[in-house]
């Protein structure tokens, strides 16, 4: 009697397990799925041997964009000024910190619309990054209000990390441009920072040390403004600070 019990505990044990393994499997990426960019604390660890390898790019790196717009369609007129600023600090560690700003207006007028919109946000963010293959980088950034005062431009959309990936460039000076791969954001966060005429897509443009003072101007355009800008690329004069979007 006591073999059989034996027998029934050590089959019991080896279900749970089994139980245990399956329960774990199912939790993993679908077979032949793309596993969806994870932005745990795991993945925030600092990455030095990474660093290490591209020690040119460590630093800090910034832009300060002004766009100015004035656009016509039919019988409407649209108006607009922003100022937005970015700033990110690369440490030879692999962590990485930094924050960006936004203030903009605009006004579109005609017959039949009359509409003015204002929006104020600033944003801290702390993470990590990981030198690429080919020269590029990958920045990931996730919220942290420590880094930088919080400024909500909305009451009910909170922002979202942030996914950069960079490669280097030359505007005056050693540059990088990325992309911002967060889709799923639920309003355009990077609204002001990320500038035309550079590729096939709007891209995020840093410059090393002071960082770039970027120029970005629409005028008398009937259609697409992006076919229409003139972006002005220079090195800034002094260093760009991240409430630098709150300057006249």
């Amino acid at each position: 009697m006591r073999s059989r019990r034996n027998h029934a505990t050590i089959r019991r044990v080896r279900w749970a397990a089994i139980g245990l393994v399956l329960l774990a499997a199912c939790h993993r990426s679908p077979r032949g799925g793309r596993a969806q960019p994870s932005m745990t604390a795991a993945h925030h660890l600092p990455d030095a041997a990474a660093a290490a390898t591209a020690p040119e790019l460590t630093g800090r790196w910034a832009c300060l964009v002004d766009k100015h717009v004035f656009a016509t369609h039919a019988m409407n007129v649209y108006r607009e000024t922003t100022r937005a600023s970015f700033v990110v600090t690369l440490a030879p560690d692999g962590s990485a910190h930094g924050g960006r700003g936004v203030r903009s207006r605009s006004s579109n007028d005609g017959p039949e619309v009359h509409v003015n919109h204002e929006r104020r946000e600033q944003q801290g963010y702390r993470g990590s990054w990981r030198a690429l293959a080919g020269g590029g980088l990958e920045i990931a950034l996730e919220v942290d209000d420590a880094v930088v005062p919080a400024l909500r431009a909305y009451s009910n959309l909170a922002p979202q990390r942030w996914l950069l990936r960079c490669t280097r460039a030359e505007h005056g000076g050693v540059a990088l441009e990325c992309v911002v791969e967060n889709a799923a954001h639920k309003y355009e966060e990077s609204y002001g920072l990320v500038v035309p005429k550079l590729a096939s897509e709007r891209r995020l443009v840093l410059g090393a040390g002071n960082g770039l003072a970027i120029a970005w101007e629409v005028d008398s355009v009937d259609g697409d403004a992006d076919d229409s800008a003139l972006v002005k690329l220079a090195p800034a004069a002094s260093p760009i600070e991240v409430t630098d979007w709150e300057r006249p």
